[in-house]
Formats: C-alpha cells, structure tokens, sequence
C-alpha cells in the first residue's frame, strides 16, 4: 500500500463503545487517496486494546494503527504520541465520542492551503442527538459556529499539516484534562504566521454531555486549561478583548474561552443576548430556553471557576 496522504489521530480512554460507533463510521468514508487511523489509547482500563485488536484483523479502505500509552498522560499528551506516529502530509483529528460524515476528510483537507499560510482547517459540530438542552446549548455556541477569523481550532474536527505542528511541539503535554491543550498549539502556529480556515461541508456528530455534572466538569477543565495556555503562552497585552474594552463580533472570538474574569464577564453577558437570540430562531418553547440560560449561567460560573483555580496554583508555584 503507498504512503498516506492523510492521517486521522483519535486519542481515547475508557470509551470503547463510543470508539467503535466512530471506527463504523471512519470504515464509511469516501476519500480516494491512500490514509491511515491512528488509535492512541490512553492508558485504558476498559476493553478499548480487545476492541482495536479485533479491528485491525478486518479489511478497511485505509491502514489501521494502535498505540496504547503506558499511563494516563492526557489528550495532548496522546495526539503527540499520534503525531509523531504518523506519516501523512496531513494530521486530521477527531474523539472517540464522535462519528464522522462520508465526505468529511474529502472536505475538511479542502481548506488547507501552504501557498495562503493556511496550517489547517476546522469543520462543522452537530450533536448525534439535538433532544437534550445540554446538545441544543453546544450547537448554539460560538466555538462551534466560527467567524471568518478562526483563531484556534477544535480538535473533534480538524486538521494540520503535519510539519508545521511538529514543528511547534504539537498541542500542550502538561495539560491533563482536555481543554487548553488544543488552543496552546493553535497559539503557537498563530505566532508563527500561520492562519485557519473552516469548511461547514466537513461535518463530525458529536455525543455532548447528557447531565449537569459532566457539562461542569467539562467547562472546569476547559477554565483550567485555558487559564493555564493564557499565562504560558500569551503575554498580558496579546490577551483580547482587554478589560475595559468594546467586546466585538471580531474580538469576542479569541476571548471567549481565554480571557480572565473581567472580561469572561462581560462576554458571558453578551453570550447570554446571544443565546436568547437563538432560541427565538429556533422557536423553542419557554421551559427550554429557561434550561438553555440556566446551562449558560453554569457553564460561566464554571469555566470561571476553573480559570480561577488555574491561576492560583500558578501563583503558588512561580511566587
């Protein structure tokens, strides 16, 4: 088989049923050119290596890869480990928790562009299910409904050229919990002149958090991570909207998740404007666009929390 254009990285822990919904669906893609599926388990305590074993003994339109972590690292920490195993020009990234269109990758590789400074592309987030308030709350969001000035990329759908990530250290190994450690590598490809573009047809399903507890643990650790990118990363004048200023349509991008309190209040008011809007546009009843601003409120409160937290053990290990 010829070397891969293209290499699809999912990292996993715990998660094998999910895993093998989106290992379906990456059997069912319509891409013509040779590509691999690099499997990174991180460190797994479930069935996911019996799963992958079984699954690299089938047939499948692309060549199948396992690698399994000795302990539990983290996300970033497992795309690097498929980073680096990789052979494609191309590194496209996606969850366990997700499920993949059959013209995703075909798209999704559309928009990146060396000759432009175009290092990778983002695509399009649907829910798998659109029946819970913690789904309808998700697509509504910002991060998942992109200007066309894309700052960072989320890492259930998107895609790099390989060189210029390796080339920066791909995503942030010191961040365990998933949020931050994607944004740290776009931060990094950002400062080196390269942009992001997004294509709508390059679509992933995605399976979001289906009860309070995991939608706060999910926007703690996004606070978490995010605080700790901003102040490893980012020097305090390259942090925007500053405090004080004007949140824009422009702006409110890039400081959405990454921004301190002062300012992740003033934009969580705005968020709030937003998604009132969108439940009028979608026409949804009053007892569920009370739960869409309840779930608004906590994800703030949350994801403030986290920042918060972040920041206090910075402060306490570089006095």
């Amino acid at each position: 088989m010829s070397k891969p254009q293209v290499s699809i990285i999912v990292p996993t822990f715990n998660d094998e049923k999910r895993l093998s919904s989106l290992l379906n669906s990456l059997d069912r893609l319509e891409f013509q050119e040779p590509y691999e599926v690099i499997v990174v388990d991180d460190a797994s305590s479930d069935e996911t290596s019996n799963l992958c074993f079984e699954w690299s003994k089938k047939w499948h339109p692309y060549t199948f890869h396992y690698v399994r972590l000795k302990e539990n690292r983290g996300p970033g920490v497992a795309r690097n480990a498929g980073l680096e195993r990789a052979e494609g020009k191309i590194v496209a990234f996606t969850d366990s928790d997700c499920r993949v269109h059959p013209l995703w990758l075909k798209n999704l590789i559309l928009g990146v562009n060396p000759e432009a400074k175009i290092v990778g592309c983002g695509g399009k987030v649907k829910a798998i299910s659109e029946s819970s308030a913690y789904a309808r709350l998700y697509l509504f969001h910002k991060v998942l409904e992109p200007p066309e000035q894309l700052h960072y990329l989320v890492t259930c759908n998107c895609c790099f050229l390989r060189e210029p990530l390796l080339e920066v250290g791909g995503f942030a190994g010191d961040i365990r919990t998933p949020g931050g450690e994607d944004i740290a590598a776009c931060i990094k490809l950002w400062k080196k002149g390269w942009r992001f573009a997004y294509q709508k047809d390059a679509i992933v399903y995605h399976d979001f958090d289906s009860n309070i507890r995991s939608f706060i643990r999910t926007w703690y650790n996004y606070g978490y991570g995010c605080s700790k990118v901003v102040h490893k990363y980012l020097n305090p004048e390259e942090i925007y909207p500053h405090p004080g200023q004007k949140i824009t349509d422009e702006n409110y991008w890039p400081g959405y998740l990454m921004n301190p309190p002062t300012t992740g209040i003033r934009s969580g008011i705005r968020d709030l404007k937003y998604q009132l809007r969108k439940c009028r546009e979608n026409n949804l009843s009053l007892l569920s666009t009370v739960e869409i601003i309840s779930l608004t409120i906590c994800q703030r409160i949350s994801h403030l929390y986290g920042w918060q937290t972040a920041k206090k053990e910075l402060s306490k290990n570089n006095p």
